[in-house]
């Protein structure tokens, strides 16, 4: 049989003409043209009566090939070269070809370039687009097609094989009547048949199931195993023989005789057989899919939490897993079943980054979640431990050198006890960190680089803990919340305020998160604030309110100037942290950090303060003003009162200060408060002095007792 060419006289026309291919060349004859663009108006204009060929056999005959009418046999190829001209002719009489690949035409095409023509020994199908695309691909490779001659058109090989070809002229045989031989052909395709991806629009049905169902209607009639790949007789035609003439796949068979199609086992067992799968296509829509009462929630490609609305959760469902949205004999459709479905079986209570929690659905006081969070620590660079600085060693000079033989081990436990217990996917509460040094100690580098490196990512929260805003939805997937060099208000109550939220955040890991326009949540946030100030009386505010209430809830080191180069610190990063990961996994929290019972079991180890920036602190505190008027005026006040002790409210002491000459001048207009006054003498309380305390008094409410100074009292003894 002649290989077989098809042709449509015009590019605007769909009417598609069969012939013989070597008949091509005699069906007309191109006019001579002045320009291209002439050339092209005359290629579409519908008058035109030419002949544009294509070796693309189309599913409906007579009309020419496109998505809508798919390819369903291939003559042959056609390479398309436009490269230069001259360099193209120049070439063509000195290509060679191994035996079974030489094209059996070589044209010339208007603008004196070239079309190289292979014809198949025989025709064959191409099932569907994406198996088209792998198979010639394959032939361009196999066949070397770009190196041959400059220009391949590949977009018109590949992309678009639909493409007619204008005839051109000069036909020739350069290397005669070859056919490529069909076994050559039938590896590609097999090739491409086996890469390619099998789309169906019926559910999927397990291969065990299909098995089953092809031995109860046509047993014996496959030999072998019903499997991915197989290879066997077309066993629904009891007139088949052949037996490699279909192969199965997951999705259906590969017919290549007889109907030389791909049939999907929805179209080859029948309907009944597919409505039992019903349900597992249901199921298989909804598996994975979660809604909190406002959106639904799937995971992406990247395993990323992303949430959807109705419309397009509907939209994916449908895509992705054939659901329809059209209801039959006034039942729900498939799309509502499934939604449905979701909203009463799959739902939650809520979506938060469970920082470190590996299940997507978070169990917690009769609530559940769904863990959207994207955190994940560093792995270690190797399942054992280390030796200090092993692997790390500018790491260790660096921390060496900020804290010194003491505070480096405070450090490390600290970090140490976030890291081991998030690892394990049982994360536990930790202290707050506040780190004060001079100005380019590498502090910074510290919090965001190092311990938010290895964490695995910081938020800049300053003005969320300094209260100056509510907004925290950027807050809550970062384990690390960093303050950095911020000044806390000079206001005592925003100061106030700023202590209470380090407080909450410390003690009460339960946080509420409100994203915009969703659903506000409270659940545990699992991470850490580190503070990082510089060590002026200015910055050392940012350390919060110093009480017995705060001290327990803080760790406070101070830096020192460091003793490495920063250039290149992000190289170095790179390369230590694994290993500075794998030393914090074995690391062991000494013993003298763990005095204390309470702190022990609540953070890992004690809290542990800086002696000398906790006098700062407490120096620079307004307590620590009210606490120098109060000691001025006991020496005033007991000189004349012969008393163990003064009692009484705040509102009678203020009454006291202002009534004593030279103490009332010093009465700041923030201590004419009695509010104002009563919270800072309990600030002192806190503090543990010895000579305050406060007293039950039932008549008056709260009371205060102030004691009298020994040296008064020796001072009189000794008068």
């Amino acid at each position: 049989m002649s290989p077989q060419a098809f042709y449509i006289r015009n590019h605007s026309s769909s009417e598609l003409h069969k012939t013989d291919l070597a008949a091509l060349p005699t069906i007309s004859t191109r006019p001579a043209f002045a320009t291209k663009e002439a050339y092209a108006v005359w290629c579409h204009d519908q008058t035109t009566q030419h002949c544009f060929y294509t070796l693309a056999e189309p599913e409906f005959a007579g009309i020419r090939p496109s998505s809508q009418n798919p390819i369903k046999f291939l003559h042959g190829i056609v390479a398309d070269y436009d490269g230069d001209a001259g360099a193209i002719n120049a070439a063509l009489p000195a290509l060679t070809f191994t035996t079974g690949k030489a094209p059996t035409w070589v044209t010339t095409t208007f603008s004196n370039k070239a079309r190289l023509i292979w014809l198949f020994e025989k025709p064959v199908p191409t099932f569907t687009p994406d198996v088209l695309t792998r198979f010639l691909t394959i032939l361009m490779k196999d066949f070397k097609l770009k190196g041959l001659l400059p220009g391949l058109d590949e977009g018109a090989l590949i992309t678009n094989p639909y493409t007619p070809y204008e005839l051109g002229t000069n036909w020739r045989h350069l290397h005669g009547d070859t056919r490529i031989p069909h076994d050559v052909v039938m590896l590609a395709l097999h090739d491409a048949s086996n890469k390619a991806k099998w789309k169906v629009n019926g559910p999927e049905i397990p291969m065990e199931a299909v098995a089953a169902e092809v031995a109860k209607r046509w047993p014996g009639r496959f030999a072998g195993a019903i499997t991915e790949g197989a290879r066997g007789v077309r066993f629904w035609d009891s007139r088949a023989d052949n037996n490699t003439g279909c192969t199965i796949r997951k999705e259906g068979v590969q017919a290549w005789t007889g109907e030389c199609k791909f049939i999907p086992w929805a179209e080859l067992l029948g309907d009944e057989f597919v409505k039992q799968y019903r349900a597992n296509r249901i199921g298989g829509a909804i598996d994975g899919t979660f809604f909190d009462g406002r959106d639904y929630w799937q995971k992406d490609e990247t395993t990323i939490w992303r949430h959807l609305t109705t419309e397009a959760v509907k939209r994916h469902i449908n895509v992705l897993h054939g659901l329809s949205a059209e209801s039959k004999k006034g039942q729900a459709s498939e799309l509502n079943l499934a939604l449905t479905t979701i909203d009463r079986m799959q739902r939650v209570d809520g979506a938060f980054p469970c920082l470190f929690i590996e299940s997507d659905i978070v169990q917690d006081k009769n609530q559940r979640y769904l863990n959207i969070s994207r955190a994940k620590v560093m792995t270690p660079s190797t399942p054992s431990g280390r030796a200090w600085g092993d692997g790390f060693p500018w790491i260790a000079k660096y921390l060496d050198g900020l804290f010194g033989d003491t505070q480096r081990e405070v450090f490390l436990s600290w970090f140490s006890h976030f890291y081991q217990n998030a690892a394990k996917g049982k994360p536990k509460r930790g202290q707050a960190l506040f780190i004060a040094g001079p100005k380019s100690a590498g502090k910074t580098l510290l919090s965001q680089c190092i311990v938010g490196g290895i964490m695995g990512g910081f938020a800049e929260a300053t003005h969320y803990l300094l209260g100056e805003t509510t907004f925290n939805e950027e807050l809550f997937p970062n384990p690390i919340w960093a303050v950095d060099d911020a000044t806390a208000s000079a206001d005592p109550r925003m100061h106030q305020k700023y202590s209470q939220i380090i407080k909450k955040v410390v003690a009460n890991p339960y946080q509420e998160y409100h994203p915009k326009f969703k659903k506000a949540v409270t659940f545990r946030w699992n991470g850490r604030v580190i503070v990082t100030l510089n060590d002026d009386p200015t910055s050392i505010a940012m350390l919060p309110r110093i009480d017995g209430s705060l001290l327990d809830k803080l760790i406070i080191l101070r830096a020192a100037p460091p003793l490495v180069s920063f250039d290149g610190v992000e190289d170095t990063l790179a390369v230590e942290l694994p290993f500075l990961a794998d030393f914090l996994s074995s690391f062991v929290i000494p013993e003298w950090l763990k005095k204390n019972p309470d702190d022990t079991i609540r953070f890992g180890h004690d809290a542990w303060h800086h002696p000398a920036l906790l006098e700062t602190a407490k120096a620079s505190s307004e307590a620590a003003a009210l606490q120098e008027l109060l000691e001025l005026w006991r020496k005033y006040f007991f000189r004349v009162e012969d008393l163990p002790a003064w009692t009484g409210s705040a509102t009678d002491l203020l009454g006291e200060l202002l009534g004593m000459e030279g103490v009332k001048g010093l009465v700041s207009p923030s201590f004419r408060q009695t509010r104002t006054l009563g919270r800072l003498l309990n600030h002192l309380i806190a503090q543990h002095l010895p000579w305050i305390s406060d007293i039950n008094r039932k008549s008056s409410g709260r009371g205060y007792a102030i004691s009298r100074p020994a040296e008064v009292t020796a001072n009189k003894k000794a008068a």
